[in-house]
Order: C-alpha cells, then structure tokens, then sequence
C-alpha cells in the first residue's frame, strides 16, 4: 500500500526522470527484499514467487487507482503537458556532495526562497535537498536499529531502503556512470540528476519512521544494552559521514566568508541546530527512560513537525495574499500596474522564475503548461525562444533586443515588460550628430542640452569611447531642474559608441529642452565623450509614443504596455485553423485588426469602420471569467485566457461555443446589444477520475484493516520475531 501510494505520487509529478528514479529505487527495494526473505523452502522458483505475485499485482492496481485522475487528464492534455524538458547540455549533472550539506539547513549555499542570495553551484533550488536534520538523525538511529536489532523481514526492509539512499547519493550529488546510464534512459528531457534526491529523501524518511518505532518501543529492561550498541553505532555513522564532509564545509565557509555572508548563513541554520540538539536529547531522555513511549514519541513528531514547517515558511503562495514575500520595490510596482488578467513579460531572467510562484504576479514566460498554440505564438516572435540559450518550455528564452510591442503581447496581454538595467530602451532612435572633438569626463563635468522629441523623452544618448574599465554618471534634469535621470553605469571597451540611458520623461511636451551631464571616477584618459565646438555634449535621443511607457529605472527597466487588455471585441476573423499559421497571421496584425480563428465565425475579414465595441467588465476569479460587453454588431469577444480543455461558455445564460482564437486563447461570438458572458472551469474527466481514485483509496483502506485484523501489522509494544 504506501510503495503503491509512492509510485501514484511520482505519476502525479509528471517529471520523467522522477518516476524513472522512483522506479528503479522500488526495484532495488524489491530485489534486497528477496534476497533478504527469499524462502528456504524447497520448490520450483515459480512456486517460491507466488507469494510474492498477488501483492505486486495488488500495488500496482493500487497504483494506477490513485494516479488515474493524473493519467486520464494527461492522456486528454497530452499536447500540453509540460514534460519538463531541461537540457543541461552536459554528461553529468550531479551536484557534488557539498550540496548535501543543504539536507541538514538548506540554506548554507542560499537560492532558498528566504535564503540569502544563491553563492553555489547551480541554479536556484535544484541542488537543495530538504530533509531536516532531526530526520536526518532519526534517520541513522533507524539505520542502526534495522540492521542490529530487526528480524530477518526488518533487516532487509532497512537495506532496501539503504540501497535507495544511497543510489539517490551516487546519482545526485557524486554523479559518475549510474547517473549517466539512468539520464541515456531518459534522453534530453531528463534535467539534472539532482532530482535523485527524491530516492534519498523518501529512503531517509523510511528510515527515521523504523528508528522512531524502535525507540519509543516499550523495552524490557534487558534491552536497554542493546539499544546502547544502536545509539553508539548510529553516532558512529554520523560521525563517519560528518568527516566526509569536511573538505564542502570548508570550502563552503570560504566561500562565504569571502562573500561576507557567513554570519547571516550560520543565524538561518539555527532552526535545524536546535532540531539537532532536541532530538538527540530526546533520544537519549528515552534511553534513560525519563520519557514514556508514547511521550517521546509525540516529542519527536513535535520536533520534526516544527523543523519541516520552518522549511516551508517562506513560501508565499501558502500564505495570505497580504504576507507574500515583497523582494523588491519593483514587484510590488509591476503588481499595481497589472490590471486584472494581464500578464508581465520580459528579457531573460528579469523577475523569473519567482514571479508567479512566489510573489503572486502570472508571467508570460513560464510555470504554466503551455499549449500548441501559446508556443506557436512564443516562436513567431522568435523560433529559437523555447530551445535555445536553455529557453524551455517552462523558462522561455527570451533575448535581449525582443520587440516588446510586438501584437503577440497584446494578444498574450502582456501589461508590462521587464528589462536588464543596461538594456537599450526601445523606441525611435536619434543618433548624436555634428561632434568636433572628444572631452575627458573625469577631468570634468561635460553638459549639454536635448530637445524633447515627439512622443517625449525615453532615453538620451550620447558617444563614448572606453579604453578601460570605469564608472560614469549621468543626469538628466529638465526646466525646473526635477531629476529624470540619475544613473551610475560601469564602463568597459566593449561597450564603445553609443551609450543610451534611460528617462523617465515621456510626460514633457515635445520641444521643450532637457539638460544632460556626465561625470566620471577614476583616471584621466579612460573615457573620451564626444563634444560641440562648443565643448557642449552632442546628444541623442529614444522617443516614446509607441504604445509604451517606461514606468521604472535604476535596478530594472520596467516598461508599461498601454493598449493591453485581458478581454477584446474584434468585429471581424480570419480563419486558420493551424496554430502555426494563426501565430504568424497575430504576430503581423495591426491594431485593430481582425480575430485568428481555428473554425469560422461568420464575421466578415475586415474590421467594420466606426464599430462600437467596448468591454465594460471584467471580474476574475480561479476557474471563472465574467466579462460584460456592449457592441452594435456581431463580434467575436477575445478573452486572454488559454483555450484548455474544460472550459464552457454562456451569453447571458445561454450555452455558447467556444472557439480557439488568436492561436491559443478562448472566443465567442457575442450579438449586437449589452451582454454578460460567463466562462467556468470545470475539467469533464474530474468525476470519473477521482471516482476511481476513491475506489483505491477504499481498497487501501481495506487492505490495511484486514491485515490489522489478521494481525499482519506489528502493534505497539510487540516485538518481532
């Protein structure tokens, strides 16, 4: 029953490589409890298998009943599944075994969504393995105790799942041919072998469940001797794996002495040491029998309890909306800024992968399965978005230079885009012209004067040459000497010509001039600033007025999309029923433009001149969408919600279809008049699915009180035999 419950729960985690480990870690288990309990019997093998046969068929029942409302979903959104395609582009991913320092206080090497900023190797939580160190300690005590004092069956229960843990280790964190072996079964959607740690997590969680169920045994007084040799060899590993792990904690501490951080890292670690403390201490109370069983056995819970759930503490989503992590002043600004239903997009890894796991806003880019359609639309942008650069489905790469204005956002409903600080501010560009020679802006400060273009002032530019590594600063001021630009920029050969710097100036009047100056650190003669024969700075210019808004400068560049919106009227569609093809036919539409649609709608190709169509409404909620529209002629209303299976419609309480519209998202076709259309979630394989998953349920239910009835389970206070 629980391997069965196990094995339902990596189907349910739908990464490959995962249930690949799991699977392999259940054969090891299964071949080290045949050969530990093999019987002695005489007999064909067949015979001897037979007892074992009806169990393993009842598991993997068991196991389907549990995953099936996982298999029937994935059978019915197979094309959208995210099946966690992670090419790490090398042979061996494994961690290193410093990285399982982080199993005892997973924020020694930070990266941890309450940590400190990550210093080791590796990207983000991937390398971390969050056990506890009670559990680990437990963990040891089980270790000993399987193997000194358990019978013939409990012995090779405990080496099964010693074997687990310790391939998980070889795979994970020591890396070598297993790992390579099991990641050539996989192929390029395997990822990094550190998701063995599922087998060492789950191995060592077996383990601490046997070490807490011999020592909160009521022992005859003869036995206290033996249980003296369990603790003293469990110490005795402990101590064994701690010098092992000598050299990573050195270098660790290195590391983080040298990034001045040790103390923040030693002050996060307290929880797991006063875990550590407590539960030896408990350990040994019960030794001395100062503790009933049934009182250490609540106080190791309490301990372990209190541990994990430190771990879990500083993940925002299990929290109130108004507790959420803020990282930075600039979250908090994306978050007002999005209107309901709209999205944030960006280069790189600007805000991602935290965005929408962590601080509560839905970004374009990831962390959502993606169908058909959503990546057609990512690659008309750019073909190479979802497999080059270590783009993936589920981290999209999205490069410097990407047009933010590009039509895909708006049908996306992108509301803003996020920018590295030293990116270049779109918009038209005005180069500097008419210099006569260079200035030194380190010898002194160099100024100049910039008329505001139309469609007001996103950047200025100027020309620079470096001919080493510095700091320059430059201000813009306007009229009444109100700062729009304050930025201090480091320098290098590499970024000779010009050098834009963003302005948060959009709001003044075209034609009205801006004062811009330039001072360097340093050295004289690293910088030469191209001037008038005036000896005045030869300025350029970016302009807005493209439908965006640089809203935020200085640690990121945040850039407000100002015709997005989460629902839309279209009074004309085009058909093309191929998502590829629709994605092209968005990424060239104009505004306004006609609908993409998979299947006609009866609405003409061209957009009616002088329609009326506005969407005055729109409420949002998990798994409905109210939107209210006015419109004087049939119209398709476009809502920015992807087309999943699962979804109904209705107009003004009437069932409506809905059509798959600008490659990916969800239509219907609205009359002439004021309308309330309703769209509700409602997956149509839920019932069947978890009506099989309550028949195994019951079955392991069932399972479970027949054996405790034929006394097959092992009461508290019984001793093997």
């Amino acid at each position: 029953v629980p391997l069965a419950v196990v094995m339902a729960a990596m189907v349910w985690s739908n990464f490959p490589q995962v249930t690949l480990y799991v699977m392999s870690g259940g054969a090891l288990y299964a071949v080290a409890r045949g050969v530990g309990e093999w019987p002695a019997t005489t007999g064909s093998i067949a015979m001897r298998l037979r007892p074992w046969l009806g169990p393993g068929a009842v598991g993997v029942g068991l196991a389907l009943l549990l995953a099936s409302p996982h298999l029937i979903g994935f059978s019915q959104y197979l094309d959208w599944a995210d099946t966690s395609h992670r090419s790490t582009g090398v042979t061996d991913s494994s961690a290193g075994v410093g990285s399982l320092l982080t199993s005892i206080s997973p924020w020694i090497y930070g990266s941890d969504a309450g940590g400190p900023p990550w210093f080791g190797p590796g990207n983000w939580t991937e390398f971390q393995i969050h056990i506890g160190a009670s559990v680990v300690v437990l963990g040891f005590l089980g270790l000993a105790a399987g193997l000194l004092r358990g019978d013939r069956r409990l012995r090779s229960v405990t080496v099964g799942v010693s074997l687990m843990v310790l391939v998980g280790i070889m795979i994970g964190y020591v890396g070598g041919p297993i790992g390579v072996f099991l990641g050539d079964v996989v192929g390029d959607q395997g990822g990094l072998m550190t998701r063995a740690k599922v087998l060492i997590s789950l191995g060592v969680a077996m383990l601490a469940a046997i070490g807490v169920d011999a020592w909160t045994e009521d022992w005859p007084a003869g036995d206290r001797r033996v249980f003296a040799r369990i603790a003293a060899a469990a110490a005795l590993l402990m101590g064994v794996v701690a010098v092992g792990l000598i050299p990573a904690l050195i270098r660790w501490h290195d590391q983080a002495q040298a990034l001045g951080i040790s103390r923040e890292l030693v002050s996060r670690s307290t929880v797991p040491m006063i875990a550590f403390v407590t539960t030896v201490a408990i350990i040994a109370a019960r030794w001395r029998r100062w503790l009933t069983p049934a009182a250490s056995a609540w106080a190791l819970v309490a301990v372990v309890g209190f541990e994990l759930l430190s771990f879990a503490m500083p993940v925002p989503t299990i929290v109130d909306r108004n507790e959420r992590l803020q990282a930075t002043p600039a979250h908090v600004q994306v978050r007002d800024l999005l209107d309901p239903g709209e999205l944030l997009a960006g280069e790189g890894g600007t805000f991602f992968a935290g965005t929408t796991a962590h601080f509560d806003i839905d970004d374009a880019r990831g962390q959502t399965f993606k169908s058909p359609g959503y990546q057609a639309l990512l690659r008309a942008v750019d073909p190479d978005m979802l497999r080059v650069g270590g783009g993936t489905l589920t981290n999209p790469n999205i490069v410097i230079g990407t047009d933010p204005s590009s039509p895909v956002w708006d049908a996306m409903a992108v509301g803003v885009w996020s920018m590295y600080p030293s990116s270049p501010a779109p918009g038209a560009f005005v180069a500097p012209t008419g210099g006569a020679a260079d200035a030194d802006p380190a010898l002194q400060a160099l100024s100049g004067e910039l008329v505001v273009p139309a469609g007001g002032l996103r950047a200025a530019v100027l020309e620079i040459l470096a001919r080493g590594e510095g700091v320059v600063r430059v201000t813009v001021l306007d009229a009444d000497n109100e700062t729009l630009a304050d930025e201090a920029r480091t320098v290098a050969p590499a970024d000779t010509g010009w050098l834009t710097v963003p302005v948060l100036g959009e709001h003044l009047t075209a034609g009205t001039v801006v004062s811009v100056t330039i001072t360097a650190t340093g050295d004289a003669g690293v910088f030469a600033v191209t001037i008038d024969d005036a000896g005045s700075l030869v300025l350029g210019s970016v302009a807005g007025g493209d439908g965006l808004r640089l809203v935020r400068t200085g640690d990121v560049l945040l850039l407000e999309r100002l015709e997005a919106s989460f629902a839309r009227l279209h009074s004309s569609a085009i058909v093309a029923p191929d998502p590829t093809a629709a994605a092209l036919a968005v990424a060239r539409r104009t505004t306004p433009g006609p609908a993409v649609v998979a299947t006609d709608v009866g609405l003409p190709e061209l957009p009616a001149a002088g329609a009326v169509a506005e969407v005055r409404t729109v409420d949002l909620s998990a798994d409905r969408t109210v939107v209210t529209v006015r419109t004087d002629r049939p119209s398709l209303l476009v809502v920015a919600q992807v087309a999943y299976p699962g979804w109904s419609a209705t107009v003004d309480g009437q069932p409506a279809e809905i059509v798959v519209a600008d490659a990916a998202f969800m239509g219907v076709r609205v009359p002439p008049g004021e309308h309330e259309i309703v769209f509700v979630f409602r997956p149509d394989h839920l019932i069947r699915s978890l009506m099989l998953a309550g028949l195994g349920l019951a079955i392991a239910a069932l399972i479970v009180e027949r054996a405790r009835r034929a006394g097959a389970l092992r009461l508290r206070g019984a001793r093997s035999r």
